[in-house]
């Protein structure tokens, strides 16, 4: 007997959010975490329903997805079809082209629209209380959240170190400063999503998973060859490059760690930096022991040039003023994420980077407001980790409703 677990994806629907109606769970943001929240919440009962600026977000750029399982060179578009169709087929409402403009609480506080502070925010002391100075230069970060390194997804800190970065102290983590905060009267406290098509979405509960955005070089040919040997992600799209001569861009701790580990398998790695390397030494020294490997400091990237794809690059040496046509098969820029929290500003605790501080279950500084993805300070940016992160803080929103019997 065979069976058929082929889908009718001619039967998916397409369902209104409703700004008259006051939802178990709102989701801002529709990539893997978001939507992959959005299928176990509705799969617990909750009544769930979700926003979003670009339904799939960056996964919708990925020229072709190989490391995620039970998938074979799919490209990022079809994986997030295959994800949308899946969550519309529990006619989950999902609103694609609606920014969020700001969050307000019953309470009276609400995030700022313009990104600054407004009432009931958090102040400047408070969020570099529970978080790590990042060192910045040139819009490059050193944000370890990323970094690999022969392979293996890296954070150079120790665990006490990372419950440090976590909560800002080595005795107490943030689960802990949110299990002691003065939150609980406030479990109740009815969410507002403001946003751009001017209507107001009501919910008891929120998850946020905006994702992030990668910092750009803004120079020629960058927009023009993403996809055709301009890249953003080295653990993504390494094993495009096997044998081949690449440029990897950035002096931080993301930059020298994805050159590492191109270097395992391209023919030739350039490193290009504008300034001087801000990365740990321990990679730097890694770095140089690599024996295809090249670097060049105070040197900069002024434009990509190719034809259908990419194949070369106008390097600039900054000390002499010369500048060198470099014949190469691809760009990894590895200059650092940006993540999309501008709608968060001012009512949840953030980390100098901008991404959302987060419990151990993936709870924010707000009582009923949950984060999930690469916009949190959870490391490894990667699709399958943000997914079941999403997976795993709906399940605790559901736990949440129902303590809360709301």
């Amino acid at each position: 007997m065979s069976l058929n677990f082929s889908l009718n994806l001619s039967s998916v629907k397409s369902i209104t959010v409703s700004a008259d109606h006051v939802y178990d769970l709102l989701i801002i943001g529709a990539g893997p975490a978001g939507l992959n929240a959005a299928l176990y919440a509705k799969r617990k009962g909750l009544d769930v329903a979700v926003l979003a600026e670009r339904i799939g977000g960056q996964l919708l750029d990925t020229p072709m997805v190989e490391n995620y399982l039970g998938t074979s060179k799919l490209s990022g578009e079809a994986l997030m079809k295959q994800y949308e169709d899946h969550v519309r087929e529990y006619d989950v409402p999902i609103a694609g082209e609606v920014r969020v403009v700001k969050i307000t609480l019953d309470d009276g506080s609400s995030s700022s629209a313009n990104g600054g502070k407004s009432s009931g925010s958090n102040d400047a002391a408070k969020t570099e209380k529970v978080s790590n100075s990042t060192d910045t230069a040139n819009g490059e970060s050193k944000s370890d959240s990323t970094d690999t390194v022969n392979g293996e997804s890296k954070s150079d800190s120790t665990d006490a170190e990372k419950k440090e970065k976590t909560s800002g102290s080595g005795d107490t983590t943030y689960s802990e400063k949110l299990i002691d905060s003065p939150g609980a009267a406030s479990t109740k406290n009815l969410k507002r999503v403001h946003a751009s098509n001017s209507l107001v979405y009501q919910a008891k509960t929120l998850l946020l998973a905006t994702g992030t955005m990668s910092k750009k070089l803004g120079i020629p040919g960058e927009e023009e060859f993403y996809g055709k040997g301009v890249s953003y992600c080295a653990i993504c799209d390494g094993s495009f490059y096997t044998g081949k001569d690449v440029i990897v861009v950035g002096g931080g701790n993301s930059a020298v760690g994805a050159a590492i580990d191109m270097a395992r398998i391209a023919k030739s790695v350039t490193v290009v930096h504008r300034s001087q390397f801000r990365a740990d030494q321990i990679l730097l020294d890694r770095m140089n022991n690599q024996e295809n490997m090249s670097v060049h400091l105070q040197t900069q990237v002024l434009e990509i040039k190719g034809d259908t794809k990419v194949t070369e690059a106008l390097l600039l040496d900054r000390a002499t003023g010369s500048r060198t046509l470099m014949a190469i098969d691809g760009v990894f820029i590895e200059i650092g994420h940006l993540p999309k929290t501008a709608c968060m500003e001012g009512l949840l605790d953030l980390d100098e980077n901008g991404e959302v501080l987060i419990s151990d279950h993936f709870e924010t500084s707000i009582p009923g407001v949950f984060a999930a993805g690469d916009v949190t300070t959870v490391p490894y940016k990667q699709i399958i980790v943000a997914a079941a992160d999403g997976a795993k803080a709906a399940l605790r929103a559901s736990e949440y409703i129902n303590r809360h019997q709301m």
